[in-house]
């Protein structure tokens, strides 16, 4: 049997931060005492921050992540690790996670292939996928089901998605977030709701984001802080060129095993047809 590149599965219960504004929850989450569902000014700030985003040409930042993951028994644990992220418009971007296990993953899309590593198993997977960032990752998390969070952060459509899928949210407070004072944002979807809080002075850049997968068992969340944010990187095309390393074994994404064992069992059928 050929092995299948899998991840963990995000499974989480969200509770409410203690002490926000009396003013602001309300029972469709957090909004303006009134008016719209939706407060105009803190969607602008959205916005702002996603659209700043998506017209930088390049940029790196890192992002110290957590996520817990349910357990047969019910129990729920905590996992992470530093995601060091580079994107270089429209077709090139590179993500290195390191875990708190000192395990470490590599994600690297050059414009025409996605690879995707496992260093710790010596394996890896790729699969042809010409176009740009926006499309690499819509097949990755899509086509290929595989988790990547930061994947929406680094399109440049993440704006028509917020405009589509909000129906609530609004202003929190504004807190310091590793020493940047930022605003503290909560939006809600049908199937996620998610906090955002963004850098209040100088760039609009997201210091924090933590997401409720709310249709999943037990509520996923994920959880990111981020830093080292640079818009002028000194990158080397050589950063998005995939080399395994020696000893290296090819596996293949679950999906695209199944699709080739179904081409197969089709093609078995047809000689059996013919005889």
């Amino acid at each position: 049997m050929r092995q299948v590149l899998a991840m963990l599965i995000f499974t989480a219960a969200f509770s409410l931060a203690p002490g926000l504004p009396a003013p602001a929850q309300t029972e469709e989450g957090v909004e303006v005492k009134s008016g719209p569902k939706i407060d105009p000014e803190s969607f602008a700030d959205l916005l702002e921050s996603l659209d700043f985003l998506s017209k930088a040409e390049r940029f790196s930042f890192t992002a110290d992540v957590q996520y817990d993951v349910l357990q047969g028994n019910g129990q729920k644990l905590e996992f992470g690790g530093a995601h060091k992220v580079t994107v270089v418009r429209p077709d090139k971007l590179y993500a290195e996670v390191e875990s708190r296990d000192g395990t470490k993953k590599v994600f690297v899309f050059d414009g025409k292939d996605i690879y995707y590593a496992d260093l710790a198993e010596n394996v890896y997977a790729s699969v042809p996928r010409p176009g740009d960032i926006n499309q690499a990752v819509d097949y990755f998390t899509e086509d290929l089901d595989m988790p990547l969070p930061i994947g929406q952060l680094v399109s440049s459509d993440a704006a028509e998605f917020v405009k589509k899928e909000i129906y609530a949210g609004g202003f929190v407070e504004q807190d310091s977030i590793d020493g940047v004072l930022s605003e503290h944002l909560a939006f809600r979807t049908q199937n996620l709701d998610f906090q955002v809080w963004v850098a209040s002075e100088g760039d609009p850049v997201q210091t924090r984001l933590v997401i409720d997968y709310k249709t999943y068992p037990a509520s996923p969340q994920y959880r990111a802080s981020f830093r080292d944010w640079n818009f002028k990187p000194e990158v080397e095309d050589s950063l998005f060129v995939f080399k395994p390393a020696d000893g290296m074994r090819k596996i293949e994404f679950a999906p695209v095993l199944r699709s080739g064992i179904k081409a197969g069992e089709k093609e078995e059928e047809k000689k059996n047809d013919a005889q």
